[in-house]
């Protein structure tokens, strides 16, 4: 990373206004020289470094660095709006494609010049940012993710909610080039949750990005519990106010969530709107028959969740199968997926689970849950520690 190296034992403007002239010659040394002299270092940054770039391009990358390092030193020195158009100057500057392996270094180091709680700095990051996007260099700001939340928390006071929407979604962006799946999705899900509350032309510019966390969540390592938090978003909601297909995909995502499978097949099915039934589908990665699988798979995850033990009938009836061997085939299928553990009695003709994924995740119940079973732990470990004891003073005993 820069950092600034004084290159005599004068005032830094001096050494930026000797720097500069000895690039510039003539008049214009002359003159730089007197605006260091006089403390004018607004100025000295402004016509010595700012109005002159093409000379400063021309130069080697060390003067470059030197003299933009230089520059930053003296930014403390100027008066406070000038400060703000200098910094918005710089970043312009270093945002260009000329130089760019010294420009996100200097663009590091103007953020760690600025103060913790200058409003500066979230342009500087944003900056550094879309510079990497655009170089094509994620991996470069990847180490900074973990501290997003941190930073949006500390610039909530002078940022705006479309600043950190902006932010979240270039960040997710970012994660995605570098191939980080889990980052992505998570920082898009916080993008399209900070959009709530946003106008409907803010929330209609996320429809593809609200189709792509949808999408994501509808696979088939299926996440039910954040597609139900996905539906609660403004974002989404909005696609109900949207086109006929956008309402179809919505209506097809909240059946995945807690319908049963007869009202899927009743949409799937629909013949008047079958085509818009199919698009949704589709827009989701997937098709009828295999949402239809996922279905089945999902009510039997309720099933399980009701009771540990079902017979073929109530199963056949509650999956829209026909034949016990349709049946059979759909308990393995979900077994397959690792959402449920089953074992089929065919003599019985039942179904025993003996394990299975919440369709979906409520609160109070889970906890609730949760709870229960941890009392019970508890006892069940005081007995063991109980009968290890007893144990123990028997041995004694025997001993003596």
């Amino acid at each position: 990373m820069s950092t600034y190296v004084v290159v005599s034992d004068e005032d830094p403007a001096l050494d930026l206004a000797a720097l500069l002239g000895r690039l510039q010659g003539g008049k214009r040394k002359a003159r730089l020289r007197e605006l260091a002299e006089d403390g004018e270092c607004g100025g000295l940054i402004e016509e010595g470094l700012l109005a002159q770039l093409d000379a400063l391009w021309d130069a080697d990358e060390a003067t470059i660095d030197l003299a933009f390092n230089l520059s930053f030193a003296l930014l403390e020195r100027t008066e406070d709006k000038q400060f703000g158009e200098l910094v918005s100057r710089f970043v312009k500057v270093l945002s260009g494609e000329r130089h760019f392996r010294l420009k996100l270094p200097l663009l590091a180091t103007l953020y760690n010049l600025l103060p913790a709680d200058s409003p500066r700095r979230y342009d500087v990051f944003m900056a550094i940012l879309q510079y990497a996007q655009q170089l094509k260099k994620p991996e470069v700001v990847v180490s900074q993710f973990d501290t997003i939340d941190a930073l949006l928390a500390s610039w909530a006071s002078f940022i705006t909610d479309r600043q950190r929407s902006d932010l979240l979604l270039l960040v997710a962006q970012l994660a995605l080039d570098a191939h980080l799946a889990r980052q992505h999705h998570e920082f898009l899900r916080k993008y399209l949750t900070s959009l709530n509350g946003a106008d409907d032309k803010t929330l209609a510019s996320a429809h593809d990005y609200v189709v792509a966390s949808l999408k994501r969540v509808v696979s088939t390592n299926v996440d039910l519990a954040e597609a139900d938090r996905l539906l609660s978003l403004d974002a989404v909601q909005c696609l109900k106010r949207g086109s006929a297909a956008d309402k179809k995909l919505v209506a097809l995502v909240e059946i995945i969530v807690g319908a049963t499978v007869a009202e899927y097949l009743r949409f799937a099915d629909d013949k008047s709107e079958k085509k818009e039934a199919d698009a949704a589908a589709e827009q989701l990665g997937s098709s009828r028959d295999e949402l239809l699988s996922l279905m089945r798979t999902l009510t039997l995850c309720s099933q399980a969740a009701q009771s540990s033990t079902a017979t073929y009938a109530q199963l056949k009836e509650s999956l829209c199968v026909k034949t016990d061997d349709e049946l059979e085939a759909a308990v393995v299928n979900a077994v397959a997926t690792g959402l449920i553990e089953a074992t089929l009695d065919q003599e019985t003709t039942t179904v025993e689970f003996s394990r299975a994924e919440p369709r979906a995740f409520d609160a109070d119940n889970t906890w609730n849950d949760l709870n229960t079973k941890l009392a019970s732990w508890k006892r069940n470990i005081a007995h063991v520690l109980g009968v290890v004891h007893q144990s123990r003073n028997a041995d004694k005993d025997a001993e003596e």
